[in-house]
């Protein structure tokens, strides 16, 4: 292959990519950014009391300098993390004071944007610049992502920050740099700080004990022990927080709200395991079968008008799968997942369908 093909090669699957993100970024403008808030109930701060705790510690933060929620007289402790509050401080100061209620709304509307960015730039790091371009778009359109993105809620600002741990993760196992490893520690300590829930992502600092035992064992050893003191260290602002208000690094708001639960030992039960199972399991009955409907109504009847009829009933929740869920009560939730997934792909063949008379 000559220089010019292997330019032309490199270039040519880069601009598809850059592209493929500029439609991501056209549709996130249309969906996230160009949003009036002023005529939706977004505004309203639900769900209660998620957003208005969110919302409330920041303005305490930026007024006060200690994050807290006002109850009449009385100044309590939140239920939730301080890192999501921290974040809309540069957005209060910004916004003027009428317009103050926009600062959660447009703290992750910037955080979803970056969060796109950041997977477009992971994979052209990688020289994989096209994929990166599909992974943006898909991202982009998820439906989960850009309601998030233009609600009030933490959700994507923790994401972000797992995200990049992970990135930083593989890339450091992929080029034997452990100081990309200690870098995702860093940000998944930091996520601590915004929602206690990312503790779950902890086994991802498995990333140093898999990292090549090239030289003396010793040393290998000691960056395994290092890496969980960076993990702490960094979640350390949330425990230090804990610490002064109730007096325990392991005591959140929760157990201020909530005692009952923490007294009890009632955070994590084995019995709380099977409902959940049984949701995964239907869901994954529920996709067979609706994947099945579809193959028979697409290459068994091949007749014109049973095509687009078998691609709008399923995107109307017609076929058996979706009859099977309503009568489940543990699966309505799953049922109205499945074909919230199905319904985007099903109603735009029903529609193409119709127009080409396939």
């Amino acid at each position: 292959m000559t220089e010019v093909s292997k330019r032309e090669f490199a270039t040519g699957p880069f601009c598809a990519g850059a592209l493929l993100l500029f439609c991501a970024v056209t549709f996130y403008y249309f969906a996230v950014l160009r949003i009036d808030f002023s005529k939706t109930m977004l505004l309203d701060l639900g769900p209660y009391p998620d957003a208005t705790e969110y919302f409330a510690q920041a303005k305490a933060l930026r007024r006060e300098g200690w994050p807290s929620i006002q109850i009449g007289y009385d100044k309590l402790p939140s239920r939730y993390p301080v890192g999501y509050p921290v974040l809309m401080l540069p957005w209060l100061r910004v916004l003027p004071g009428a317009d103050s209620v926009l600062a959660p709304f447009r703290t992750n509307q910037t955080i979803g944007l970056l969060l796109l960015l950041a997977v477009f730039a992971f994979y052209a790091y990688l020289a994989m610049p096209l994929t990166g371009g599909f992974a943006v778009l898909l991202l982009a359109t998820l439906p989960g992502f850009f309601t998030f993105c233009r609600s009030s809620l933490s959700e994507v600002s923790a994401s972000l920050l797992i995200v990049l741990a992970f990135m930083f993760a593989y890339l450091g196992v992929k080029e034997e740099r452990r100081w990309k490893i200690y870098l995702s520690a860093v940000l998944l300590g930091l996520s601590l700080n915004v929602r206690l829930q990312s503790l779950f992502f902890a086994p991802v600092l498995l990333a140093m004990a898999v990292f090549p035992k090239r030289g003396m064992r010793l040393r290998w050893l000691l960056h395994c022990a290092a890496l969980p003191v960076v993990f702490v260290l960094a979640a350390s602002p949330a425990l230090a927080f804990n610490t002064l208000q109730f007096h325990s690094p392991l005591k959140t708001g929760y157990d201020f709200w909530a005692p009952y639960f923490g007294m009890k030992h009632l955070l994590f039960c084995l019995r709380y395991i099977p409902r959940p199972a049984q949701l995964v399991h239907w869901l994954r009955v529920l996709s067979g079968v609706e994947l099945f409907y579809g193959i028979v109504m697409l290459f068994v009847w091949q007749r014109r008008t049973l095509l687009p009829a078998g691609f709008d009933s399923l995107s109307r929740g017609r076929g058996p799968a979706c009859r099977l869920g309503r009568k489940q009560p543990c699966c309505q939730k799953t049922n109205s997942c499945c074909g919230g997934r199905l319904y985007l792909v099903c109603r735009g063949l029903s529609r193409l369908s119709f127009a080409f008379r396939l």
